[in-house]
């Protein structure tokens, strides 16, 4: 697709806050109405796992090799290669395998919201199709994110005091704002022909322009989201302590001792498991949905910054 050569746009104050919800309704449409964005989560799940047990894989057999020649055995025994094992298998999952796999289908669905936003009806291929022929620019991008990551991650030991606390948050707020300027950055590779790094500097440009809805999109389906998340946990609970309450009450035998009837104590508890089971898969859909919403919306807003909002639905 060839670039998209419009300025950013500079909308007025009002027109920002005001263009949120609207932004955020489209958004809901699309992710109501288009199944392959489903379909394409799925196969992103399906593809990391597969990727972590073909790794994991690899790192028993050298392990096992490695027990079969006689590596562990006597002086040569310590535990020292578990650790730097794993050090390495974190990194090599982390960096190189995960967080490019989750660019490449980020990078697909992104292309589905945005086509679906402009009244055309993707498929799952489409997505796939377009994300294939920009895997180069989404795999580093993938890596670059998971470098960011990594680094993040490893300086976040435990810190105490005062100092300690001023430190770790200033290292979430530089993730955050890291995650925000960068949230743009999978529309732009999608829809601009440039490299990974690149569309940082380019999604930077974009959301320095559209900063209202850019905040207000991640704070919304945050809070949406954690509501729900919310309601969800205090129902699961309220019905934990209802079944509680119906357990069977202690009695005293003859003798002084207490006899409790286990039979009805442990049916009671059983019937907690599918209660629980339910709450889990209910969270799970609600975080899988919000990041589909989140991903839409940043569609969504690439769109409104960059394009004539009047030749997209983003008004409808």
């Amino acid at each position: 697709m060839a670039q998209i050569t419009a300025p950013v746009s500079k909308p007025s104050i009002g027109e920002r806050f005001a263009s949120s919800w609207g932004l955020f309704k489209t958004s809901w449409r699309v992710v109501r109405s288009e199944p392959a964005l489903f379909g394409l989560t799925i196969l992103s799940l399906v593809a990391r796992l597969a990727a972590f047990i073909l790794l994991f894989l690899a790192v028993a057999a050298v392990f096992a090799s490695a027990a079969l020649s006689g590596f562990f055995a006597g002086d040569q025994a310590s535990t020292a290669p578990l650790g730097i094992v794993f050090i390495g298998f974190s990194l090599v999952w982390g960096i190189l395998l995960s967080a490019p796999i989750s660019a490449y289908f980020s990078g697909a669905i992104a292309h589905v919201a945005m086509e679906r936003i402009e009244g055309r009806d993707p498929s799952v291929g489409d997505g796939l199709s377009a994300a294939s022929r920009r895997f180069g620019s989404l795999a580093v991008f993938g890596i670059w994110n998971g470098i960011v990551n990594a680094l993040t991650s490893s300086m976040g030991g435990n810190r105490s005091g005062l100092v300690g606390q001023a430190i770790s948050i200033a290292q979430a707020a530089a993730r955050e704002l890291y995650a925000l300027l960068t949230s743009l950055a999978l529309p732009v590779i999608m829809r601009e022909q440039i490299g990974g790094t690149k569309a940082i500097g380019r999604s930077t440009e974009i959301v320095r322009a559209v900063w209202p809805q850019a905040i207000a999109s991640g704070i919304g389906v945050r809070l949406v989201t954690s509501v729900i998340n919310f309601a969800l946990f205090v129902v699961m609970i309220g019905s934990a302590f209802l079944a509680m309450a119906g357990l069977p009450g202690n009695t005293i035998a003859p003798d002084g001792s207490t006899v409790v009837d286990t039979a009805e104590a442990g049916a009671a508890l059983f019937a907690l498991i599918p209660l629980f089971a339910i709450g889990i898969t209910l969270v799970i859909i609600v975080g899988t949905v919000g990041n589909l919403l989140q991903a839409v919306f940043n569609g969504a807003l690439y769109l409104y910054a960059t394009t004539d909002r009047k030749s997209t639905r983003l008004n409808s």
